[in-house]
């Protein structure tokens, strides 16, 4: 007899699957160096602001990622520096005396295979002043984070020492002419390394220059020749001062095209006392550049020795009530063609329902033989 399978019987239960390994933190670290760093290079070739943003919020993350683990990411942070600047950069031994000694790459073996097998095609591409900034900034928040304060200050990108020899380490004050691409990131530069003096107790060691630059974008020549002779040593001393002396140009341009935006008509000599030049005479030269360079928009007269502004707009004048009256021109017409054009659609042409008359001498005739036929018909009947 077969016996009845029990049905009931529990089935057996699943495996336990084993929880997931938290991510290393090292690992998410490296791959955010790497997309800031695609992120930017891809900025640099479109100049889409988007871009810049991505690298300036992976920047921010690999901060709160130092942070929350100090000692695993630092290395790697070394290692990164260590791999991107060249062995000649003369920010790549500032940079790694600050950090922990690097952190060995796991990949470096397997990417050393690859490039023996293809022969070496690959060449390492060169970095970028913007991705050099990114790596300058997060060294410094490192030592801020850390309370390595005394160790800041030098390492700030824009407000640092140059090195000796020249040229100076920063991309900020290096290259001779920094591109527009620096921008977004030049302002958390020079924010961070304002902060960084602050936190030292050196805010006043760049005092200097603010005082400079403030006058820079005033056109204030007296403020800038007074910060010049007032703080001469502190320039003279960070291998500054003929960066910061080329500067008068600009100030005496800013302090121009206020001039030419304020006054229609103005002798030269009185623009060169508002400009407080120390050689009035200059004034016709400077202002004839200016002219040529497109700075502003006016006219010598030099019998006169008068600078003559060309006609600005009101500032209070709008256009308004001109666009306003040509789209009224445009549509008034084209409201009273449609109109005629449905009225005329919806009536019928004058003496439309005379054509299906017939002819009046056509009706007399047409009386005049039925006439002839009844009476013809008449007679027959008499007979």
């Amino acid at each position: 007899m077969v016996e009845a399978m029990d049905t009931d019987a529990p089935a057996p239960a699943p495996a336990e699957e084993e929880p997931a390994a938290p991510p290393d933190p090292a690992s998410l670290y490296r791959a955010d160096i790497r997309s800031a760093q695609a992120s930017v290079e891809r900025f640099v070739t479109s100049r889409e602001p988007r871009f810049a943003q991505a690298a300036l919020k992976l920047m921010a993350c690999l901060r709160k990622a130092g942070l929350a683990a100090a000692s695993p990411t630092q290395p790697v942070l070394a290692a990164a520096i260590a791999s991107a600047f060249g062995p000649s950069h003369p920010l790549r031994e500032r940079l790694l005396a600050a950090l922990p000694p690097p952190a060995a790459e796991p990949e470096a073996a397997d990417a050393a295979g690859a490039e023996g097998k293809e022969g070496g095609e690959a060449k390492k591409r060169p970095l970028l002043p913007e991705m050099e900034l990114i790596l300058e900034l997060l060294v410094l928040l490192a030592l801020i984070d850390g309370g390595k304060l005394p160790g800041a200050p030098p390492l700030s990108p824009p407000l640092s020492p140059p090195l000796s020899p020249p040229p100076s380490a920063s991309p900020l004050s290096r290259l001779p002419s920094p591109p527009r691409t620096l921008d977004p990131f030049a302002e958390r530069a020079y924010f961070y390394s304002s902060w960084a003096y602050e936190k030292a107790g050196k805010i006043e060691a760049v005092r200097s220059r603010l005082l400079a630059a403030q006058a820079v974008r005033t056109g204030d020549l007296a403020a800038f020749r007074d910060a010049m002779a007032e703080h001469a040593a502190v320039f003279a001393a960070d291998g500054n001062a003929a960066l910061v002396l080329r500067l008068r140009q600009n100030v005496i341009r800013a302090g121009l095209r206020n001039v030419s935006l304020a006054y229609s008509r103005i002798h030269l000599s009185d623009a060169a006392a508002k400009l407080a030049l120390d050689t009035p005479g200059d004034m016709e030269s400077i202002a004839a550049k200016a002219i040529r360079d497109g700075v502003i928009d006016a006219t010598i007269d030099h019998e006169a020795g008068v600078l003559i502004s060309s006609g600005s707009a009101d500032t209070y004048s709008t256009l308004e009530p001109q666009a306003l009256q040509i789209r009224l021109s445009f549509t008034l017409p084209l409201s009273t063609d449609m109109q005629r054009g449905f009225l005329s659609a919806m009536s019928y042409p004058p003496d439309a329902h005379k054509g299906d008359l017939p002819d009046a001498d056509a009706i007399k005739e047409r009386q005049r033989e039925e006439q002839e036929l009844a009476e013809a018909l008449a007679e027959e009947d008499e007979f």
